[in-house]
């Protein structure tokens, strides 16, 4: 299980607020915690636990998602995706089409 700091829990918290315009009440009803919690947990007074993020991820879904932090990358994700790639490149027309994407040409691109 990946934790994440105390200054990214709370950073999920401001982003709800500040950048998706969650409310204090909304945030506070998803966690199930009372609106001076999230108010604290905005100001960086306090944190929320994981368990409150959790309840916050299955009622808010894709909102955590954009205001989550990035996983980092395992060894393992790095290799899985480097033998995709490499399968994918056997083939003349796979291999123009992962180049093509890579560069970010769109299929107009011949």
């Amino acid at each position: 299980m990946v934790q994440i700091t105390p200054e990214e829990r709370a950073g999920v918290i401001r982003c709800l607020v500040e950048e998706l315009e969650y409310g204090i009440s909304d945030i506070a009803r998803a966690a199930g915690v009372s609106p001076a919690a999230v108010s604290q947990w905005h100001s960086g007074k306090n944190t929320p636990t994981a368990d409150k993020l959790e309840r916050l991820y299955q009622s808010l879904g894709e909102a955590m998602d954009r205001c989550l932090p990035e996983l980092p990358l395992s060894q393992l994700d790095i290799a899985q995706a480097v033998n995709v790639i490499a399968k994918a490149l056997r083939s003349k027309t796979r291999r123009e089409h992962v180049i093509k994407e890579l560069s970010g040409c769109s299929r107009a691109c011949n």
